[in-house]
Formats: structure tokens, sequence, C-alpha cells
């Protein structure tokens, strides 16, 4: 991480920026935030992989055809400290995000096929001494065979780095970044429903007098890296459809953004809107709306755990 890293703890090791670090269309590696659960796992030695109770080997798997794609990587948590009450959690300001060149294999290159499971389980050499065991989540069946869940050992042209999941991970875009099991040393098809704690204990949508629900995929999120009396601009992405406007609401106007090159399905898209601000302090709000007709709420979506905050960033200038 850069020297201006706001660390926000230290063991397990999380980490973020500021948002107006975000200015690259792929963010550079060492800026990249950090999540974790517990501490890095020692990495020595050939690595290998547990398919089914076959051992296979880092270098087996990158025989495999070889695919690379930009894909935002988000935290659940991100915007965490924008909900009142604070829920419990890592305190996520707005940095819990980056957009990364992943490269790899496509997972069923090397799984081959489901064999009629129900889902497919994912392993990480994670672990700590709280009873929950090696950190795991699962994937439907059908959407593990997807062409682009990515078994990945490479990150921006290079060997995917310790502090990011090498040497080897899995890469789910469009879905929240604990989905993209780190470290990964176990995968395994089950007919039944896994179990494990970070699959239906955390990461649920808790809300009093509703029923629990599983976290969904990215939530339409607009981010603004940079905010003067000319301009406003910054990213934006869903992991539910393509971003098709952002809107900037200054006071009582609404502007429409331009937006950027669509840099792939699974990319943020930069956004840029001229202002003409006079003397004073002057509210911005940014709202994003994808292709499937989801736009970002105005207000927070308080739930116990805060999770899937991706309520409208307000800046003042």
């Amino acid at each position: 991480m850069p020297t201006d890293a706001l660390v926000l703890t230290e063991n397990p090791y999380n980490a973020e920026v500021a948002t107006s670090q975000l200015d690259e269309a792929v963010t550079p590696t060492d800026g990249f935030f950090k999540r974790n659960h517990y501490e890095y796992p020692a990495i020595e030695g050939t690595w290998t992989v547990d398919v089914d109770g076959t051992t296979v080997s880092l270098e087996q798997i990158q025989q495999h055809p070889f695919r690379r794609f930009e894909s935002i990587m988000e935290c659940a948590g991100n915007g965490r400290t924008l909900l009142y009450p604070l829920p419990p959690g890592t305190p996520w300001n707005l940095g819990a995000v980056s957009n990364g060149m992943w490269g790899g294999t496509s997972l069923r290159n090397v799984l081959g096929d489901t064999g009629g499971a129900l889902e497919v389980v994912f392993e990480g050499a994670d672990f700590g001494d709280d009873g929950r065991g090696f950190y795991g989540r699962s994937l439907p069946a059908a959407e593990a065979m997807r062409e682009d869940v990515l078994l990945c050992w490479e990150m921006n042209g290079q060997p995917l780095t310790r502090e990011h999941g090498g040497p080897l991970r899995l890469v789910v875009p469009g879905a929240y970044g604990m989905a993209s099991v780190k470290w990964l040393n176990r995968i395994y098809r089950s007919d039944k429903p896994y179990q494990g704690y970070y699959q239906v204990e955390d990461y649920q949508i808790h809300v009093p007098g509703k029923p629990s629900r599983p976290i969904g995929g990215l939530r339409p999120r607009a981010l603004i890296t940079r905010a003067t009396a000319q301009e406003v601009r910054g990213w934006a992405w869903s992991g539910t459809g393509p971003v098709t406007e952002v809107e900037v609401r200054v006071g009582q106007g609404s502007l429409k953004a331009e937006l950027g090159e669509e840099r792939g399905p699974y990319a943020w898209r930069s956004f840029r809107c001229a202002l003409d601000l006079g003397p004073g302090k002057h509210c911005l709000v940014v709202l994003a709306r994808d292709a499937a007709g989801n736009v970002q709420p105005e207000a927070p979506q308080w739930n116990t755990q805060g999770y899937e905050n991706n309520c409208a960033q307000i800046v003042t200038v």
C-alpha cells in the first residue's frame, strides 16, 4: 500500500486509500485496498489445490487456456461508516474498492462440469483461532460454471502477490469481494448447501423485523474522485447490468454526466460533468443507474452488519 494508506486494522491487516487516489482506470497493485479476515497464510514450496480429492499443482492449472479481463473488486462493507448507528465490522469509508486486470483460466476448464452437484465449494488457506475454520464460500453450480469465474494467478500483468491472494485465488466478477476466495487450495462439488461460517452466518443482510437474506451482486454506485467548482468526475459500476447514466445533483438542479468508454462488462466506467459554481458552498450528489433499471438510493439502508450500503455520495465544494 502507498504510505498514505488508511490502515483500519493491523491484525488482520485491512487498509484502503482515499478516493482521490483512485484516478487510474486499472488500480495499481500497491493502491488496491486490502481485506483480510485472518493473518496472511504462509506460502511455501509448490502450490497445490485439492480438486475433488485430487491434488492439482498450480503449474497444471496454468496449462489451461489463459484469459484476462478487468473487473471491480469491492468489499461488501464498503461505505459502512456512512451508516448510523455504526454497525460492527471494519470501518470502511469509500475506499474499499479497486478495479483490477485479472488473468487466469476459467474454473470450468479445471473442474470440467458440475457432475450434477448443487454447489461448488471453495476454501482458502487463511484461518484463525476463532473456531470458524478456514475461510470458505460456495457458488451455485450454474454460477460457478460461468466462463468468467476465474482461477486467477495474475494481477495487473504480474504474478498475483500474497497480499491479494497469491499464488492462486478465485475471481467472481459481478459479486462482492467475499466471493473471490484468496489463497485457494481446495475446490469440491457438493450436493448439499455449504454451511461454512462465512456463507451462512456472516455476509448476510439482517434488518430487524425482516427476513434475512444473503448478500447479492454488486449494487450500482457512483464514486467521486475529484470535485471542484468547474467539474466533478469519478467512476461508476454495477453488478446487475452496465452503467447507463450518472446523475449529478447540485442544489435543486440536476445534470447528466458524460460517461467514458466501456472497459468491459465487469469494470468500472468513468464519468465527468462540467460545472460552473459560483461563490459559496455547494452540495454535490451523484447517482448511478444501470441497464437493469437499478438506481442508487439517496439515503443509507441500514442493516445490522453494514453491508451493501451503496447510498449516494455527497461532497461539499
